[in-house]
């Protein structure tokens, strides 16, 4: 399977969607052509595959090997971002990055992460969804530390005063 099929998969992503997007960026990329992308023929030209990584949510050395994609001159930017992601001690995607792998149930997981779910759910994809969910926790989180700060005061004689 190609790395294509497999992020693809991974995220419920059609190639139909794939090609829509990027069609937004060249329209001369039709079903055949990226096709072809996809199943290791012909690599895109620079700025379709930064359209297929943002939309895939992925790097340029998630879907390529660098020896593949340093033969032309004008991958420069591209590539070179990517292997600086890739050269971050394990920071994917640099020190303000956390990448999270997690286990679930594959029932619930395959349930709940399918595209037609999430776009139910109000979410373009799975990184999206788990956004909301930690920065949600994380409002809760400020909450409940805001109201400890609020009852320790209290306890430790620093009472409202009363009018």
């Amino acid at each position: 399977m190609s790395k294509y099929k497999k992020i693809m998969l991974d995220n419920g992503i059609m190639q139909k969607d794939l090609l829509e997007v990027i069609h937004r960026v060249d329209n001369r990329v039709d079903k055949s052509l990226l096709s072809k992308m996809i199943n290791d023929v012909c690599l895109p030209i620079p700025k379709v595959l930064e359209t297929i990584c943002d939309y895939l949510n992925c790097n340029v050395l998630d879907l390529y090997d660098i020896r593949e994609i340093n033969i032309a001159p004008s991958n420069t930017n591209l590539v070179m971002t990517a292997i600086k992601r890739q050269d971050c001690g394990g920071k994917s995607h640099g020190d303000n990055i956390y990448n999270l792998t997690i286990e679930l149930w594959r029932d619930v997981a395959e349930r709940v992460f399918n595209k037609q779910s999430l776009k139910l759910l109000g979410f373009k994809n799975k990184t999206e969804c788990i956004r909301h969910l930690v920065y949600t926790l994380d409002k809760k989180l400020k909450k409940i530390k805001e109201k400890a700060a609020n009852d320790n005061n209290i306890t430790n004689g620093d009472q409202p005063i009363a009018n």
